[in-house]
């Protein structure tokens, strides 16, 4: 069957839809890696997907930070919002490409 490389940003509403999704591709003999934060490899590894940890966000492999409530208070507005973009999504990119590197080749 197939190899299947999820790659979430690790936040609960990035994470959640593809659960149901990774368990489905599992049952059909699927191999499924997903890479995201340690706070959810609980969850990854119920749906029998293979689990990945992500470093590249900081606190992201730490299973008891929630990254959003850790910016609460720092998010009002349209500046936290561009904060939030640019800490989750847009600084992480090379970090993100040079873990990710490894798993796709393989």
């Amino acid at each position: 069957m197939a190899r299947i490389l999820f790659t979430t940003i690790p936040i609960t509403g990035h994470v959640r839809p593809g659960l149901p999704i990774a368990r489905e591709l599992v049952s059909a003999g699927h191999d499924v890696l997903w890479y995201t934060g340690k706070r959810f490899e609980h969850w990854v590894s119920r749906t029998g997907a293979n689990f990945t940890a992500s470093a590249a966000v900081p606190g992201a492999d730490n299973p008891d930070v929630d990254l959003l409530e850790r910016m609460d208070g720092q998010r009002a507005g349209l500046s936290g919002f561009r904060r939030i973009i640019r800490e989750l999504f847009v600084e992480p990119v090379p970090a993100y490409a040079a873990e990710l590197r490894p798993l796709i080749d393989e």
